[in-house]
């Protein structure tokens, strides 16, 4: 069977402000999400590292839909509230990303059967140290350990054992690195997983919050398109509540209302009503908290996405853009870049999936392409 390269990049960073890095990530087999945690230090870190614990469990299964995300999200919102009302007040947390259907186990993965340890940012050489999945003999592996790793860090002492059976177990292995040269808990990992080269491809795209995914096409030449950049989800915010309604221009809410107030995250006292849309699973994608959007803007974001190749370049990229723009708050960019499919390499689609509806049940009708209202209304910058 032949197979396509998923090329993943995810990083995050406390920022210049921040004391403790309340960000948290997840990429492995097919599940990419940012969750961007609040309520405090300890309210707003244990948030966030909640509901990538639940995601987690999707990662774990071979198949995944709508209400296998649903009760993941249901988990994380049921546990984070129990947090909240522990701690006197509301702990909570954004998530966004994306989640494959399916996930393909190659061989030497032993049937997929493996046990994963949750992202956190304060715990990924712990991530780090966890056996590759489906890793291919020409990954090209970032720099190795150096001087700058710390040996204090969470999960140090058995990095490099479990690292090197890894790379035993599927002939190569994921890499991260420490970057201690922009903050203690700066981390980041670059992986290149594999799936069967059929299609056409499909993905799900989640979002609770103002954190955000993004996609991007490749031009005629091949390279990235700045002004194909597409923002798939929308804030749930006050701001962007002020903007739908008409009641202010974008730049009026901008001025008027404060970013931070949302409207709704995972550990709110109301619950959750998370938007869930279906894409192709091509292109670029990016993911990131405000942390980088709010810094940069689209326009940048989209400059800076498309000059870089790789995936791990352009994450780097954008974190450090966020950071040389004020670096306000914490975070965190996951860049995942999928192949086109030779024999779908029609125009990139999407569409938001209406409540309780799995994907089997749209048709042609239903599914709103980028040519629709539903891309303007979700800001191409095209």
């Amino acid at each position: 069977m032949q197979q396509a390269v998923i090329s993943v990049a995810a990083l995050t960073d406390i920022g210049r402000k921040r004391r403790t890095n309340q960000d948290s990530w997840l990429a492995e087999r097919g599940v990419y999400m940012v969750c961007d945690g609040m309520g405090g230090e300890s309210g707003g870190e244990r948030a966030s590292a909640i509901a990538v614990e639940e995601l987690a469990h999707l990662a774990q299964d071979a198949h995944r839909t709508r209400l296998s995300i649903d009760d993941a999200l249901e988990r994380a919102q049921s546990r984070t509230r129990a947090l909240g009302l522990t701690l006197g007040g509301i702990a909570g947390t954004t998530v966004t990303g994306i989640v494959l259907p399916q996930w393909f186990a190659s061989a030497g993965t032993h049937g997929g059967e493996r046990t994963h340890a949750p992202h956190h940012p304060q715990h990924s050489a712990q991530y780090h140290a966890t056996a590759a999945f489906d890793a291919i003999e020409d990954l090209r592996p970032l720099p190795p350990f150096g001087q700058d790793w710390d040996a204090t860090q969470p999960g140090a002492d058995n990095a490099n054992e479990a690292a090197d059976h890894a790379k035993e177990a599927a002939d190569a292995a994921r890499f991260g690195e420490h970057r201690a040269d922009i903050a203690p808990d700066a981390w980041s990992i670059a992986i290149r997983q594999l799936l069967p080269d059929t299609g056409p491809r499909k993905c799900y795209v989640v979002n609770i919050g103002d954190s955000r995914t993004y996609h991007m096409s490749p031009g005629s030449d091949g390279r990235w398109d700045a002004a194909s950049l597409t923002q798939i989800t929308r804030d749930h915010s006050r701001r962007q509540e002020a903007i739908d309604s008409g009641e202010m221009t974008p730049e009026e809410a901008e001025r008027v209302i404060a970013r931070n107030v949302i409207t709704q995250c995972v550990g709110a006292p109301m619950g959750i009503d998370p938007d869930i849309f279906m894409a192709d699973a091509s292109g670029r994608f990016i993911i990131c908290s405000d942390g980088c959007h709010s810094e940069i803007g689209d326009a940048t974001m989209a400059t800076i996405a498309a000059r870089h190749d790789t995936a791990d370049a352009a994450a780097r990229a954008l974190i450090d853009a966020s950071l040389n723009a004020g670096g306000d708050d914490n975070v965190t960019v996951i860049v995942v870049d999928m192949p086109a499919h030779a024999a779908h390499a029609e125009e990139w689609t999407y569409g938001r999936l209406g409540d309780d509806e799995e994907p089997v049940d749209i048709g042609d009708a239903t599914v709103e392409t980028r040519g629709d209202t539903i891309v303007d209304h979700h800001n191409s910058i095209r």
